[in-house]
């Protein structure tokens, strides 16, 4: 693109440009513009000859735009841009009517020349000498821009105060102006005295009409700018259009009529052809321009293996040697399959067009392009060098993985687009209709419901169709990434009319309230923040329910209180965030607890992207919506997981802006601010529930309460809906009340259940292990595969647990029987005497048997208990003396670790007083030059642990000379055991109160030397000793149980990076004082070399300064 320049010249003219006072260039940001739908392509219609601007050098702007424009970094020309601007700035009669997305870059193409005809209208009366019977030429308002809300607002109008700054006018002119929403006097004044662009909202226009008898007066009106006509208010929009009626001078030419938005609407495209005599009709999006072609748009929905049917079955309706035929497919093997198909069991003649098609295929194509001879075009959406613009049927064989690809296939059909705006009947004669076929199957159904939405506005859809589009939309809204909530114009209004929101625009399961929130009666709250005059951020103090009494909910300093005592200080980085959990964020150097909503796409799960950007809600401090960082999020847990949220949403159902604004301005969420925390401290805020969700409470009123302790009663103060209405803030809708309703529908009602009481902790930890397992078993031991020796080691000390646990209850039945036993005794004890006095020399034989019949039982637990051993280690030695490809060695010290374990299963695991202990040191019997590093065992060899066995929790991280590992524990109350035996690291841990263990065995990759250990609050640092500085190979992200501490390698990285640097230094400053060293010595060399004739001379230069 050709570089914008400004040059000052000569010309009395060029000396009337000077900056104003208020400079846009310091308020807003100068930044490129970011286009993200613009397109390359665009269609465009008229009833003359158009030729777009190629270059911002064939436009005759004034210098002051053009230096605005280099200022604001636009310096690239669009294709929406380069139709409208040489149009509109023509004459008078030329209109326009623009139809694209967001974002691309139709704005300017409105702005720049409405600010140009502006500033020479300006420009023109400056020396014009005026009398005082004569009228100002300038009375009046030059332009009208209307923008559908507040926010644009704002936007456009600072827009325009940047290009229209620098022109010369009278302090009483108004270059740019809004409606303030104070009403102020001096809006008027200058309203009067001449405005260059009025930017208001319709309803705002209205409001003007309503109170200002001069509209008449407006007869400099050149143009009248409708921007995003399609987001605006139905029922504003029409009066809105009366007004401008009202406005526009009847003795000239009408102004200039310019419509931007994002569908195309056949009753304005009338309008601006009854204004405005040579219009424009531009379209950015193809998908838009099909439609007013009246291209058929169908979709059909079929599983993949038929997909073909429905293929043949429209070449059949439309055959290809009358209709020009592209079919789009996925990729190359999509279209190899279908061209297969089409060709071997269809004789229909193909030509796919593939990734690396040559100069001939290219060729073909041109031929095609102007005879097709009944040949089919095959395409991807990855080939913009195809020129299709004169297709007559579209098949969709597969669908586009993005939105703006699939709208970008219907610029195959842009050539045979009647032009309805052309006066010439022969041109404007209708050619072969035009048809677009849809297949969706299982696989690409994500864009239905999209498609469903744009169809509907133009032409019907069948109802299975429709049902279908429901469901998707349904199962999207309950993928993890996206969980966000619902608009806010759905909250306020009950509707959306934006179709570009990326708001949540369905309720799902994510809404249902808990039992804590409160969905009927009456409440008290404490504000905490206003978002508006209608939505609010509460603490929920009481609830009274219907026909009950107060409840009071926990106090909140308590609660607060709870919360920051259950954060258990870990910097454990929260990764991959998923939509729907709860977590921790640092914001503002504090940990405050959030609600993840929203997900940017991540690209590898396995690595953590600090800059992921992650939207999140508070949950305690109020219920601000945020983006953040994924850097920023840390782990929390579960109960903290669990508890409900501090903070709620609370908003007045059926209250709207009483201007017809869809959003209310900043000065009223000011002062109702300002009223309601400068209540009396004696009064409190009550509210009446009409219904809730799961975060949010609407009411039907919020009232501030006061107690008559003489009188005992309450009396009412302040009532916000009165004063919203009384101040013409704000009015009741029934029709939005009902659309709120309606959209939430049961969602609001259906209380979702707490959850029922299960087993106890340690069963449900149970039962987690157990499905644990069968998952391990499925993945790591397939039919027939052996058992792992290493886990023998495991499976003893279980063995003998569970033993002894069985043991341990049949013990205490046997004393409960006991018990019993001795009161039946006692009541016997006469007659048992005299019988044992009688048969007591028959009784002394048989005792010794009798005694071993009544009590066998624990001499059958004994003799189980060692069998299960016996039986264990015979096992072991099996397997090991089976194995012929084991060394000698590694059997030895396989059945030396058996057996130390299980000294220790058997004598008790000793406690340990939090101090280190460290293991004996083994006598090496090898040379260190000896040592080979021992490849680690298959990590994914997972233990089959039993249900009452589980892994903790451990990070871990290691250096050149030691392994860090620090192993979480419930409770600081735990005894545990760590030992290092023949370079295998075992950890084990048990608290008497609980039957859950945890354990684990890591075997290493490189050989250690010691272990030590310690225990600080509930996590034990075990740390071992390397025999060699190396780093160990073992593949610790195989085990699930362990987890890096990405802090601490983090810093070993930079302590590495300094010592790396800091030896590059020293280098640097060897060298320099070797290359100093040589320097010097030449010196001496050179001095020697001079005075070796032991005669001294003198410095010749000295003879030639004067």
């Amino acid at each position: 693109r050709k570089k914008m320049s400004y040059s000052k010249n000569d010309d009395p003219e060029m000396d009337d440009y000077k900056a104003d006072g208020n400079d846009f260039f310091t308020t807003a940001a100068i930044r490129p513009l970011v286009a993200t739908n613009c397109s390359d392509f665009v269609l465009a219609h008229s009833n003359t000859a158009l030729r777009p601007v190629r270059q911002l050098s064939e436009l005759s702007l004034l210098p002051h735009i053009l230096e605005a424009m280099q200022k604001l970094g636009l310096n690239r020309l669009l294709r929406v841009q380069s139709h409208t601007w040489r149009h509109l700035l023509i004459d008078r009669g030329h209109g326009a009517m623009v139809v694209a997305g967001p974002r691309s870059g139709r704005t300017l193409s409105y702005i720049l020349p409405v600010c140009d005809v502006v500033c020479r209208a300006i420009l023109a009366v400056k020396n014009v000498k005026l009398d005082w019977s004569m009228e100002p030429p300038l009375m009046g308002i030059q332009a009208v821009i209307l923008v559908p809300n507040l926010e644009r607002v704002r936007n456009v109008s600072n827009l325009c105060n940047a290009f229209l700054q620098k022109v010369s006018h009278t302090k009483a002119y108004t270059l740019t102006l809004t409606v303030p929403s104070t009403k102020e006097i001096g809006f008027y004044h200058r309203l009067f005295n001449g405005i260059g662009c009025l930017v208001a909202t319709p309803a705002q226009l209205v409001w003007i009409m309503k109170n200002w008898d001069c509209l008449e007066q407006h007869k400099n009106l050149k143009v009248i700018v409708y921007d995003d006509m399609d987001l605006m208010n139905p029922e504003m929009l029409t009066k809105a259009d009366q007004v401008l009626k009202k406005m526009m001078p009847m003795d000239r030419c009408h102004p200039q009529l310019v419509m931007v938005s994002q569908s195309y609407d056949p009753g304005q495209m009338a309008k601006l052809k009854l204004l405005n005599s040579n219009p424009v009709l531009i379209f950015g999006d193809m998908l838009e321009a099909a439609v007013y072609g009246e291209t058929r748009i169908r979709i059909a929905l079929c599983p993949a293996q038929v997909k073909i049917n429905e293929v043949v079955k429209m070449l059949q309706q439309r055959p290809p040697k009358e209709y020009r035929t592209v079919i789009f497919c996925s990729d190359d093997a999509d279209m190899r399959r279908l061209v297969g198909l089409l060709e071997k069991d269809n004789s229909y003649s193909c030509l796919p067009y593939y990734q690396d098609a040559n100069l001939e295929v290219g060729e073909q194509v041109h031929r095609w392009m102007a005879d097709t001879r009944g040949i089919i075009l095959l395409a991807t959406d990855n080939c913009p060098e195809l020129s299709i613009r004169h297709a007559h049927t579209l098949i969709h064989y597969s669908m586009s993985n993005s939105w703006s690809k699939f709208k970008m296939r219907h610029l195959a059909i842009s050539g045979n687009l009647t032009n309805k705006l052309d006066k010439d009947p022969s041109r404007g004669e209708k050619g072969l209709p035009l048809n677009s076929l849809v297949l969706l199957d299982d696989t690409n159904q994500k864009q239905l419901p999209r498609l469903v939405d744009f169809l509907q506005k133009y032409q019907p859809v069948d109802d299975a169709v429709v049902a279908v589009a429901k469901q998707i939309r349904e199962q999207l809204a309950r993928i993890d990434f996206n969980q966000n909530v619902v608009c806010r114009q759905i909250m306020l209004l009950g509707d959306c009319i934006n179709s570009f929101c990326e708001e949540r625009h369905h309720a799902g399961h994510m809404d249902q309230p808990t039992a804590s929130v409160p969905t009927s009666g009456d409440v008290k709250v404490r504000l905490v923040r206003v978002y508006s005059p209608t939505h609010f951020c509460v603490y929920l103090l009481e609830h009274l329910p219907p026909g009950q009494s107060w409840i009071a909910f926990p106090s909140v300093p308590a609660e607060c209180m709870r919360l920051q005592l259950l954060q258990d200080g870990s910097n454990e980085r929260y990764w991959p965030p998923v939509a729907g959990t709860v977590c921790l964020c640092r914001i503002e150097g504090r940990k405050v607890r959030v609600k993840v909503l929203k997900v940017a796409p991540i690209e590898n799960v396995n690595l953590s992207a600090y800059n992921l950007n992650v939207v999140v809600q508070a949950m305690d401090e109020d219920t601000r919506i945020l983006s953040v960082k994924a850097g920023q999020l840390y782990k929390c847990s579960e109960e903290l997981q669990e508890k409900p949220p501090l903070a709620i949403d609370l908003r007045i159902i059926g209250m709207v802006p009483h201007t017809g604004e869809r959003d209310w301005t900043q000065e009223d969420r000011q002062a109702i601010e300002f009223k309601l925390k400068n209540l009396p401290e004696e009064q409190f805020l009550q509210a009446n529930v009409q219904f809730a969700t799961a975060h949010t409470i609407f009411v039907r009123n919020l009232a501030a309460i006061s107690y008559a302790h003489g009188s005992k009663i309450h009396l009412r103060h302040f009532s916000l809906c009165k004063h919203l209405t009384d101040t013409k803030l704000a009015k009741s809708c029934q029709q939005t009340r009902d659309r709120i309703l309606a959209f939430f529908e049961d969602k609001s009602t259906t209380v979702s259940e707490p959850k029922e009481p299960g087993p106890p902790k340690n069963d449900q930890q149970k039962v987690k292990v157990e499905e644990q397992l069968k998952e391990e078993a499925k993945e790591n031991n397939p039919p027939n595969k052996p058992v792992s020796k290493v886990r023998l080691i495991d499976l003893i000390p279980l063995a003998l647990e569970e033993a002894r646990q069985q043991r341990r209850e049949q013990e205490l039945k046997k004393e409960q029987e006991l018990q019993k036993e001795q009161e039946l005794q006692k009541e016997q004890e006469l007659k048992k005497e005299q019988e044992q006095a009688k048969d007591k020399a028959k009784q002394l034989e048989p005792e010794p048997a009798k005694e071993a019949a009544e009590q066998p039982k624990p001499s059958q637990n004994g003799s189980s208990i060692d069998q299960l051993i016996q039986c264990v280690l015979n096992i072991a030695k099996l397997q090991m003396e089976d194995d012929k490809t084991v060394p000698e060695q590694h059997q030895s010290q396989m059945y030396s670790a058996t057996s130390k374990f299980l000294d220790h299963m058997e004598n008790g695991v000793p406690s340990v007083n939090g101090k280190p202990e460290k293991s004996p040191k083994k006598k090496d019997t090898k040379d260190l030059g000896d040592v080979k590093v021992t490849p680690p065992h298959n990590p994914k060899m997972q233990l089959q642990l039993p249900p009452n066995v589980a892994r903790p929790p451990t990070t871990y991280y290691q250096t050149l000379t030691t392994l860090e590992l620090h192993v979480e524990l419930p409770d600081d109350g735990y005894q545990y055991t760590a030992l290092l035996v023949n370079n295998h690291v075992y950890f084990g841990a048990g608290h008497p109160s609980t039957e859950l263990k945890y354990h684990f065995q890591l075997p290493m990759g490189v050989p250690y030397s010691t272990l030590s250990h310690h225990m600080r609050g509930r996590t034990v640092y075990v740390s071992v000793k390397k025999t060699l500085g190396m780093s160990d190979p073992l593949n610790f992200h195989h085990y699930r149980f362990l987890k890096p501490n990405h802090e601490k390698f983090g810093q070993m990285e930079d302590r590495q990076q300094e010592q790396v640097e800091k030896l590059y230094k020293f280098f640097q400053q060897m060298a320099f004082r070797e290359r100093k060293d040589e320097a010097e010595e030449n010196e001496d060399s050179a001095d020697e070399d001079l005075n070796m004739d032991g005669i001294e001379r003198g410095d010749n230069s000295d003879l030639y300064e004067d």
